[in-house]
């Protein structure tokens, strides 16, 4: 397993985004999957571990001052985040979605050039990887996210479920960039280069 605890998707591992076949359902399907499973519950818990993260740092830092590093970090990847999926949610995904409904003849595209696709991606898939890294060190300053014998209960709760945001993380990351942007570019540019669904 790579980065120790967690897998990517990469390496085949099935789980519940599997069920799925995302390669073949409609972009903007794929797209509201995102924003109203991944982006919700990652708006919905980044609140509450930050709190959680404060208040284990204030009590256990002295003896524990991986739990300082921790927090930087998550602070880091909530800044980041929440940037990112804002940023989605009003630029890139509603193009997708007005792309898609030319491609069925429900409207047309305006703005042709191959880089008002592939530009925002490329930025996107760029923060992508910042994220990752900020996975990556977290599990390493966490020993992924194993709480220390002594640990309180705050402390073991709060391992675990920044381990189960680590896992639903992978998993929106992996939805993007190896299924959603893919497919986006494809449909844009086309396998043979080619523009389409000009309308």
């Amino acid at each position: 397993m790579p980065d120790g605890l967690l897998s990517d998707k990469r390496s085949g591992d099935s789980d519940s985004e599997k069920d799925m076949d995302w390669r073949s359902r409609p972009l903007l399907e794929l797209t509201l999957h995102i924003v109203n499973i991944h982006h919700y519950s990652a708006r919905l818990e980044m609140p509450h571990l930050n709190g959680l993260l404060v208040q284990v740092a204030l009590a256990h830092a002295a003896e524990h001052p991986e739990l300082r590093r921790i927090k930087a970090l998550f602070h880091e990847l909530r800044s980041s985040l929440s940037e990112h999926m804002h940023e989605e949610e009003a630029t890139l995904f509603p193009y997708i979605r007005v792309m898609e409904d030319a491609a069925s003849g429900k409207g047309h595209l305006l703005t042709p050039p191959t880089w008002t696709l592939r530009a925002p991606i490329q930025t996107m898939s760029h923060g992508h990887a910042n994220v990752r890294n900020l996975l990556k060190e977290m599990r390493q300053a966490s020993s992924n996210y194993t709480a220390s014998p002594d640990a309180c209960f705050s402390c073991k709760i709060l391992f675990e479920k920044l381990a189960a945001f680590d896992r639903s993380l992978v998993e929106h990351l992996y939805l993007e960039d190896e299924i959603l942007f893919p497919r986006a570019i494809e449909r844009r540019i086309g396998k043979d280069g080619r523009m389409r669904d000009e309308g």
